[in-house]
């Protein structure tokens, strides 16, 4: 590095301090705790002062933008998976010939079953293995399912009859939307 180029960026240039303040704000989300990993000295006005800065946000939103993709794929195949589990089916990996049920063997068991058995255990007996399939949990992967696609409403007793009523406790949905929007790389609410 010359001595002309030292100090000069480019236009929109992060400095190293800017990079680490944009690296942290990508995982905490918040421009405070941002600028105390990056180590400035005043995080709060610092952190609030940096958000505004042109090339900064800009870093900001093209980070968010690549964590937006990366969790598109992420949430898709998490999706995938519950519903493989919600409706799974103990046919799958069991046959039942009238007198005893016998476990299949594992090319048998379809690959988009395998991920639906929770454990296997085989213990050995002097008439034989014996075998102990623990699927998961459907019911917990329906509910999951049920509360991503906002299937459940709750209903409240009240004089007169049951009335469907949506729950919806304030500070609970605020930090539910607030994760799901940071794990999509979204802005959240910032603790400046």
């Amino acid at each position: 590095m010359t001595a002309e180029t030292r100090g000069k960026r480019r236009k929109g240039e992060l400095t190293p301090k800017q990079q680490a303040f944009v690296d942290a704000y990508l995982q905490t989300h918040s421009a405070r705790k941002a600028a105390e990993i990056a180590g400035y000295s005043d995080p709060v006005s610092q952190g609030w002062s940096l958000m505004r800065t042109a090339s900064v946000a800009d870093a900001i939103t093209k980070g968010k933008e690549e964590m937006r993709r990366r969790n598109e794929h992420l949430e898709d195949q998490v999706l995938q998976e519950l519903a493989k589990i919600a409706f799974s089916d103990i046919s799958d990996v069991v046959s039942f010939d009238g007198t005893s049920m016998l476990v299949k063997r594992l090319e048998d068991i379809p690959e988009d079953v395998r991920p639906c058995i929770r454990k296997l255990t085989l213990t050995p007996g002097k008439f034989g293995d014996r075998v102990q399939i623990e699927m998961h949990d459907k019911l917990k992967a329906q509910e999951l399912l049920g509360k991503y696609m906002d299937l459940w409403s709750e209903r409240v007793k009240v004089e007169g009859g049951d009335v469907p009523v949506q729950i919806e406790q304030t500070v609970t949905k605020l930090l539910v939307e607030d994760r799901i929007r940071m794990l999509r790389g979204e802005e959240t609410y910032d603790d400046l």
